[in-house]
């Protein structure tokens, strides 16, 4: 059977074609879903991490993070697998407990290394573009950093479940081309979870 994803928000045209050409349908319904991916988009809400907004931060969008919050919590009380792009990853690492940097001493370039912890790939290429980046709980384990030391990737297994059931990428898997390293990383990495 077919899994299905919902994309939040699921208007990114470069999302959807990814994981449709992977081979999953997309949909709207938690109820059918296996997997949440939250997706790119304005910053996080300050708020959600007991924060004042820096300069920088753009104005929050109230409705979008307030979606977020009903479907992660969703996710977790039905045992659905989360993965979050950019935006998203920072978005899950707040509600796992995390905080965030809400502004890099200067944007990550389009394209830039990761050195992984954990995996076959000792260094991998990434392509993202954020000014923030994720300060995650001690209780989530990073798998890769980017040469300056911010943190790239990390996971959690929630308690009971078995297998990274939260995956948070900073950069983009959905700017690289199907055969990128990166791409191919991250749809493995979703596989995984879903086979689990």
């Amino acid at each position: 059977m077919t899994k299905k994803v919902i994309l939040v928000e699921n208007y990114d045209p470069l999302t959807m074609e990814m994981f449709a050409e992977a081979g999953y349908d997309l949909t709207h319904d938690p109820e059918e879903a296996d997997l949440i991916c939250f997706t790119g988009g304005r910053d996080v809400n300050p708020n959600l991490y007991f924060a004042d907004p820096d300069p920088t931060t753009d104005s929050p969008n109230y409705k979008r993070d307030a979606e977020c919050v009903a479907l992660y919590n969703f996710a977790v009380a039905n045992g659905l697998p989360c993965v979050g792009i950019c935006r998203g990853a920072q978005f899950i690492t707040v509600m796992q407990g995390g905080s965030l940097i809400q502004n890099v001493d200067q944007m990550h370039p389009a394209f830039h290394n990761v050195v992984m912890t954990e995996g076959p790939n000792e260094n991998m290429i990434v392509s993202s573009g954020h000014h923030q980046a994720m300060l995650p709980h001690r209780t989530v384990q990073v798998i890769g950093k980017a040469d300056d030391g911010i943190v790239e990737i990390t996971h959690k297994e929630r308690g009971g479940h078995g297998g990274p059931n939260e995956l948070c990428v900073q950069g983009h898997p959905e700017w690289c081309k199907p055969e990128h390293e990166f791409r191919v990383w991250f749809l493995d990495a979703v596989k995984h979870m879903l086979d689990e």
